[in-house]
C-alpha cells in the first residue's frame, strides 16, 4: 500500500490516545453513519484496538436513524449493524423523527450531540467523530461569509468536552486513497449531493474549485486560521488580564477607544463568556455601530443600550461599557 507508512502514523498517533481514556476507564463511542468517513474512523479505531489487543468492550458504534429518507435510513442502519457485526463490536441505536419545529440540518445536529452527551454522562464515554480537515477549512469558509470573529472561525477542536476528532489533520482526499486501498464499502447519502444547503454547496463546489486552482487549499486555510487564532488567542490572554482589573466586567471608554476594532470584537466575545453566553456566535454587524459610537463619541444620554440577538444588550452608562442579558435588568 502506497500510504501505509502515513497510515501507520496516523494508527501510532490514535493508539496513544485511546490508552490515555483507557486509563481514565472511559468507554469509546464511534459514530458512525454508514458514510466513507466514519466507516474510515470505525476502521481505524477497530484496528488499533485489535493489534494492540486493547480490551473491544471499551470499544463501540453508535448510530442515529433519523427516517428522514424512508427506505434509504433504514437501509443506512442495516449497513452500520452490519458493520459491527463484522468487527465484533456493540451498536447501539437512537431512532427518531424530525419534529419540524426547527431547520432540518439544526434539528439532526442538535439531536444527535444530545443523544451523545446522554451518551457520556450514562457510560463514561468519548464520542469520536470523523470530521477532518477538510469539514474545518468548509466550516472556516461557511464562517466567514456569515460573519465570525476569528476566535470562532474554526469551531471545531480535536477535543471538545466529550467529544473526540482523530481525524482533523488528515484531508479528504487522503481519507479517500485509503478507503480505496482498504476496500472499504460504505454508504453514499444522496442528501449530501445536494447543493440545497449553503455547507454542501462549499463542499461540493467551492473547495473542490479552490483545490482544482491551488492543489492543497484547504490545509492551506486551515494552517493560516490555525496561525491567526494562535495570535488571538495571545491576545485574548492580554485582554482579559486588563478585565481582571474593571470592577464587575464594566470597560472604560478610555480603555476601548484605545483598541483595534479587531480588539474590541475579541473584548466582547470575552464578555459574553463571562456571563455565560459564551455558545452564542454574534457576527461582527451586531458590535459596530455600538463601537462606531463609542470612538465617535456620539452618546444620545449618559446612558444607553444597543441590541445584540438573543436576549443580550450592550450598555453604555457614564463611561462605561458591559454587556449584559436583558432578562438580567
Amino acid at each position: 500500500m502506497k500510504n501505509r507508512l502515513k497510515l501507520e502514523k496516523i494508527i501510532l498517533g490514535i493508539k496513544e490516545k485511546i490508552s490515555s481514556f483507557l486509563l481514565e476507564n472511559k468507554k469509546i463511542l464511534v459514530a458512525c453513519s454508514g458514510g466513507r468517513d466514519s466507516v474510515f474512523l470505525v476502521y481505524l479505531l477497530h484496528e488499533v484496538f485489535t493489534r494492540f489487543e486493547l480490551p473491544l468492550s471499551k470499544l463501540s458504534i453508535v448510530h442515529v436513524n433519523y427516517h428522514l429518507r424512508d427506505k434509504d435510513s433504514n437501509d443506512d442502519e442495516s449497513f452500520v449493524r452490519a458493520l459491527a457485526k463484522k468487527y465484533s463490536m456493540d451498536c447501539i441505536v437512537l431512532s427518531t423523527s424530525y419534529d419540524k419545529h426547527e431547520g432540518v440540518q439544526d434539528w439532526a445536529r442538535r439531536t444527535r450531540y444530545d443523544y451523545f452527551e446522554r451518551l457520556h454522562l450514562e457510560q463514561n464515554a468519548i464520542v469520536a467523530v470523523a470530521h477532518h480537515m477538510n469539514d474545518v477549512a468548509e466550516n472556516i469558509l461557511f464562517r466567514l461569509t456569515r460573519g465570525s470573529s476569528l476566535s470562532n472561525l474554526i469551531g471545531m477542536n480535536e477535543m471538545n468536552s466529550f467529544v473526540w476528532r482523530p481525524l482533523l489533520g488528515i484531508s479528504r482526499k487522503n481519507i479517500d486513497d485509503f478507503i480505496e486501498e482498504l476496500s472499504l464499502k460504505y454508504r453514499e447519502d444522496r442528501s449530501n449531493l445536494s447543493t440545497k444547503y449553503t455547507r454542501n454547496k462549499i463542499r461540493l463546489d467551492i473547495l473542490p474549485r479552490l483545490e482544482s486552482m491551488y492543489p492543497g487549499a484547504s490545509e492551506r486555510i486551515v494552517n493560516t486560521i490555525t496561525d491567526a487564532v494562535d495570535v488571538v488567542e495571545f491576545a485574548k490572554k492580554k485582554l482579559e488580564k486588563d478585565i481582571s482589573s474593571f470592577k464587575n466586567d464594566k470597560i472604560p471608554v478610555s480603555y476601548i477607544k484605545e483598541l483595534p476594532d479587531g480588539m474590541c470584537f475579541l473584548l466582547f466575545d470575552i464578555l459574553l463568556g463571562k456571563i455565560g453566553a459564551s455558545s452564542i456566535q454574534l457576527s461582527r454587524s451586531n458590535f459596530s455601530n455600538f463601537i462606531d459610537k463609542i470612538k465617535s463619541g456620539q452618546r444620545r444620554s449618559r446612558t444607553w443600550s444597543h441590541s445584540l440577538a438573543h436576549g443580550l444588550s450592550l450598555y453604555y452608562d457614564r463611561g462605561f461599557v458591559y454587556i449584559q442579558k436583558t432578562d438580567s435588568l
